[in-house]
């Protein structure tokens, strides 16, 4: 199977941020949060992560989550990543 350089960063990405995100949302609070998929730009420098909550009513507090928590998640993926 060939596998190309942007695909291969896609599955390292979705990988590391499910880790992390394991270790950082609080269970209780957002339920059970699926990254479904990440897409990267073909220069590789932006990536969109999407992602699917088992209960609708806490998407916005997942995304809100995201949103405030952007810099400090983009830390963490860098270390865990690099």
């Amino acid at each position: 199977m060939r596998y190309f350089r942007k695909e291969r960063f896609e599955e390292i990405f979705k990988r590391a941020i499910s880790e992390i995100l394991q270790k950082e949302l609080d269970f209780f609070k957002t339920g059970l949060v699926t990254i479904t998929k990440v897409d990267i730009s073909k220069d590789l420098k932006n990536c969109k992560i999407y992602f699917s909550a088992y209960d609708d009513s806490k998407l916005d507090y997942v995304k809100d989550y995201f949103k405030k928590n952007r810099r400090y998640l983009k830390g963490l993926l860098a270390r865990k990543v690099y």
